[in-house]
């Protein structure tokens, strides 16, 4: 399986990029996922939704300190958008598909806004372990 990230593109040292990247592609899968579902397009919404909902596993798998309040939230939201998108899916409802992207859209200005004043040296990136022997593809496929 490939993995949806292009983790060796970039490097480590430059913060935040990696999980604006991630939320900019669940963006671009419930966006698609919509789409998809105004056509009657059933194969196309379930590769979209399928897509979203991996990322937001990813996401939850990467944080660290469950104990943490901040890891404790962000595991809620990435539970609720998981959850959402299920729903969208299930009825072929947009409703819980926007509601997600609103969520993510919020999480992401409140990244982007948060980044220039990240630390650049000392962190690295960490690579999950299911997916760092993984081949690289194309995450507009």
């Amino acid at each position: 399986m490939a993995t949806i990230l292009p983790f060796k593109s970039r490097s480590a040292e430059e913060p935040g990029w990696l999980l604006l990247h991630m939320y900019d592609e669940a963006l671009f899968s419930m966006k698609n996922a919509g789409i998809c579902m105004g056509t009657h397009d059933y194969p196309g919404k379930a590769r979209h939704i399928s897509r979203a909902i991996s990322i937001f596993y990813e996401l939850t798998c990467s944080l660290n300190d469950r104990s943490d309040n901040l890891a404790r939230n962000l595991d809620s939201i990435y539970l609720t958008c998981t959850a959402k998108l299920v729903r969208a899916s299930a009825d072929m409802d947009t409703a819980p598909l926007t509601s997600a992207r609103n969520m993510v859209v919020e999480l992401r200005d409140a990244v982007a806004a948060a980044i220039p004043s990240m630390p650049k040296k000392g962190r690295r990136a960490r690579i999950l372990p299911f997916t760092a022997n993984a081949v690289t593809s194309s995450p507009r496929e």
